[in-house]
């Protein structure tokens, strides 16, 4: 894929956290070249994935204070 999207989708996001193998596809799928975004609370996979550590990031701003002690990797916080 060149483009992989996540959407905002709560339930999901709670079933595929910490989910190894999931993880391990998304970042093998950014190892290879894939742009992957999300909207919304699709942020929080990227986060528990690692994806965002270091990376700024834009996410709504009522997920802001769950994140900073959640993903202390992820320091580069905007609000969107």
């Amino acid at each position: 894929a060149d483009v992989l999207i996540l959407p905002p989708a709560l339930g999901v996001s709670d079933e595929l956290a910490g989910d190894d193998g999931f993880r391990a596809a998304l970042q093998e799928l950014r190892a290879t070249g894939t742009l992957i975004t999300s909207v919304c609370a699709g942020s929080l996979l990227l986060a528990d994935c690692g994806l965002l550590d270091g990376r700024p990031a834009t996410t709504i701003g009522r997920w802001l204070r769950g994140f900073a002690p959640a993903f202390p990797a992820w320091r580069s916080i905007r609000r969107g």
